[in-house]
Order: C-alpha cells, then structure tokens, then sequence
C-alpha cells in the first residue's frame, strides 16, 4: 500500500500520477529488495526498463507520458507532438511518445518512444510545467523543423497563433535563438505585421494565393462577434468598405455594410425603404436629403431619435412653448401655412 511508503516518495508519486523511477526510489532511500518485492506481489508494475507504475491498473495517459520521459534518464523532456498534446495544440494523443534529451547523452531505444538529441536542451525545457516539456514555442518550431510540406509546416504555427499559445513576438524570438531552421523565410513572412490575424492554414492560403496575387486589401481578421450568445471570431472576411473605402460618398457616415442599400451592379442603383426597415419614412421634405444631413455617425452607432424636435430643435420658434409634437399642426413639407390638425 502506498501508505506504508516515507512521506517524501507519496509526494513524488503523487506529482508524477502515481509512476516512479528506480532511480529516484532508490534516492528516496527505498531499498532495491523493496521495490522488487512490489513488483513481485503485483502492487507495481514495470512501464518500462527502471520506470514503475505504484498501482495495479490499467496506467492513464498522464502515466504514460511520465513513464515515457522519466525512462529517458536526467535532463528529459516531452517533445515533438507529445508536447503538443500537453500544450493544447493538438487535440487527439499521437500513438507514440516523443522525448527530447541532451545532445551529450545516449539513451537505449525504447519501443513507442521517439527520440530526439539536441543541444539546446536546456534552453527549449519550459522551466515549471510538468512532466518535463518543451517550451510552445519550441514545441512549434520542432514540428515545423520535421514537417516535409510547406503549409504542413506553416498550419503548426497558425495553430498556436489562433488557439492564442503563444504570440508573433515569442515566435520571433525563438527563431533568433536557432542556428539552423527550415522554412525560415516563410515563417518570417507569417510573423510580420501583414500576416496578423492568420490563425489557420485556409487563412493563410487565402491571403497567399488570393489576395495578394489579386491586388486585394487585406481582409479583415478575427472581428468579434456573437452568435448563440457566446462571442465567436470572424476567421477572414472582406467588407465592400475594404476595397471600396473611395468610393464611399457618405464618408463612413452610414457605416461599413453597404449592402444594405446597394447591389454589386453598381453604386447608383440602390434600394432602401427607410420606412420599412427603420420605422421611419422619408416623407416630404425629408425625402430630399441627402442621408448624412442626418446620420452624421453610422447608425449602428448612434440611434437616432424619431420625434421632430430631436432634429429641429433649432428651428422651433416657439422655444418648446407648445411641446415636441410639431406634426399637431406642421406637415413634413414645410414649416409655413401651420395649422391645428
């Protein structure tokens, strides 16, 4: 039981979801016969050469990614996919187990375990989180490095951009610090201040293979919004404002959605009963204004209020004497021949 264990390994085993290596048993000043004798009885069970699991069931994922780096000896780590995994860049756990070690030390094969030798070890080793791990954005860079594809290679990076793990600056830095690095000149251009906001591979070979080949501006991207009542990002998307920004004549004054009153045929033919989709019809005089006598800000921003005065305080020479109801005794066309309706 593990009760019976000194306080100090309960710990250990507790922090590294119940696996312990020979090694750190032994340190912990449990004698070999001890720990034989677990195994014998079937209350442990080998993981793999040197590595246990202090229970007799079926090891979780957890225990299986310590038992994978604790097989690897000192100075080891999760990489690679397996990292990922703990990352939340991926989703699902890949079959096998990537550990990273340092250059300088020579670890036996271990079937479902990759290795992989670096002298930058110490340097890619995130410094709190366990089990041991690389670092996100080394984490990225690794998998970018063994990618045989291109946009493979570039999807690595949008993905930690877009699930918000890391950001252009880290990535940038951690670049400086590699001697050597495939696709380098790709992943610069990802990183700039053009490529913001590209946070998967569609996004990306849309702003490659579209919009710059066609002279487009850029779209705009991740705009908030909701849907369902939870708020959602807009992956890319472009607004007729976007190319359309000169030919504006409202200035920005009726806001960005220019479909609303105009259709792809042309600028001069439009339809918008005002009437019908904002309660207000255009009556009179009104009828002959031009739309930013009114609007002087995009009406999604400001809502304009319907009663007369709200417009034409200025013009009331009764300086409010006979209330806000000016349509008792003026029409819409004009302010002269008032009588009481």
């Amino acid at each position: 039981m593990r009760t019976q264990l000194p306080g100090d390994i309960l710990e250990l085993i507790e922090l590294q979801d119940g696996v312990i290596s020979a090694r750190q048993a032994l340190e912990a000043g449990l004698s070999q016969g001890a720990v034989s004798s677990k195994l014998r009885s079937g209350r442990w069970q080998q993981m793999y050469r040197g590595v246990y699991a202090t229970f007799s069931g079926e090891p979780g994922r957890p225990a299986a990614l310590w038992a994978g780096v604790l097989s690897a000896g000192p100075g080891a780590m999760l990489s690679y996919r397996s990292a990922a995994e703990l990352g939340r860049l991926v989703d699902a756990p890949s079959d096998l187990i990537h550990v990273t070690v340092p250059s300088d030390r020579r670890v036996a094969k271990v079937p479902g375990i990759v290795l992989h030798y670096s002298a930058r070890a110490g340097q890619a080793l995130h410094p709190a989180l366990l089990p041991p791990q690389t670092r996100i954005e080394e984490t990225i860079l690794d998998l970018m490095n063994a990618a045989t594809a291109l946009d493979t290679a570039l999807a690595w990076v949008a993905a930690g951009l877009g699930r918000r793990l890391t950001t252009q600056d880290k990535l940038r830095a951690a670049t400086e610090l590699r001697g050597r690095l495939r696709w380098r000149p790709e992943l610069a251009e990802l990183l700039t201040d053009d490529s913001t906001g590209l946070n998967s591979i569609l996004e990306v070979r849309y702003h490659r293979d579209v919009e710059r080949p066609h002279g487009l501006p850029n779209a705009t991207r991740q705009a908030p919004g909701w849907q369902d009542g939870r708020r959602q990002y807009r992956d890319v998307g472009h607004e007729c404002i976007d190319c359309h920004k000169q030919d504006d004549v409202h200035k920005g004054n009726l806001g960005k959605d220019c479909a609303r009153c105009h259709s792809s045929n042309g600028w001069k033919m439009w339809e918008f009963d005002h009437g019908k989709e904002t309660g207000f019809a255009l009556s009179g005089a009104h009828g002959k204004l031009a739309c930013e006598a009114c609007h002087r800000r995009p009406p999604d921003e400001v809502k304009l209020k319907q009663d007369c005065l709200s417009c034409h305080e200025k013009d009331d020479v009764h300086l409010g004497q006979y209330g806000r109801q000016c349509d008792r005794c003026h029409t819409t066309v004009t302010w002269k021949g008032a009588r009481v309706h």
